[in-house]
């Protein structure tokens, strides 16, 4: 008989109470009721899938932990879950992208429910370890080729760096006009600029806006030709 959605409600309370005292088999046994009895009912795939987890059953897990995120791709219990799932498995890329929305996800929320927050703060933690040993690695084997920190350019150190995280790629951002073509430096070198010695003998006349400033002016034109 179907139920009512008062009857469905009460079920679901009853499922719940029953993850609550560890119970999972119960809690499964309501769920596979619910979902018969209120076919209008959207099933509950997170508790679903934390009562699979409870009672130890991975392919149903990630069955539920599937079709949450099908419908919901931005539920953050499911993101950390799913993550978690990853790295039973061993892979630690699908966990890192699991985890990295999950974080995404979570800071744009207005008030994030205090329950998410542990394991919020335990997938940061993971994902640093996961980047020192990633930097560890990867340093170990430039080193073993022969590629050395202080062996190499500023520009090679600074894709490394961008490699790990370590710093981000400066791309032009204008906020009106862009002009193709400029190089995506985000600070020149001063050994860049010959004519730059010249103009600085000329601080004190453009600070003081003499008739002279336009001699700085000049020393810039004549450098650049």
């Amino acid at each position: 008989m179907p139920l009512t959605s008062a009857e469905a409600d009460a079920l679901l309370r009853t499922a719940v109470a029953a993850l609550q005292r560890r119970d999972p088999a119960e809690a499964r046994r309501i769920f596979a009721d619910l979902m018969a009895r209120a076919p209008g009912m959207p099933p509950p795939w997170l508790l679903i899938a934390q009562a699979c987890r409870m009672a130890g059953d991975t392919p149903a897990e990630d069955n539920a932990l599937d079709q949450l995120l099908a419908a919901e791709p931005r539920n953050v219990r499911g993101l950390l879950m799913k993550g978690d799932r990853c790295v039973t498995t061993g892979d630690d890329r699908g966990a890192t992208s699991f985890y990295q929305l999950a974080l995404g996800v979570a800071a744009n929320q207005a008030n994030v429910p205090p329950t998410l927050v542990p394991d919020l703060d335990r997938v940061q933690a993971w994902l640093m370890q996961q980047q020192a040993r990633y930097e560890d690695h990867l340093r170990a084997t430039l080193d073993g080729k022969g590629v050395r920190p202080g062996e190499v350019s500023a520009r090679f150190r600074q894709s490394i760096d961008i490699l790990t995280g370590r710093a981000e790629p400066y791309l032009q951002q204008p906020s009106a006009f862009y002009y193709p073509g400029l190089p995506q430096i985000q600070f020149y070198e001063r050994s860049d600029f010959a004519w730059i010695p010249e103009l600085e003998l000329e601080t004190p006349a453009l600070r003081a806006g003499s008739p002279h400033e336009g001699m700085g002016r000049r020393a810039c034109r004549r450098s650049k030709n």
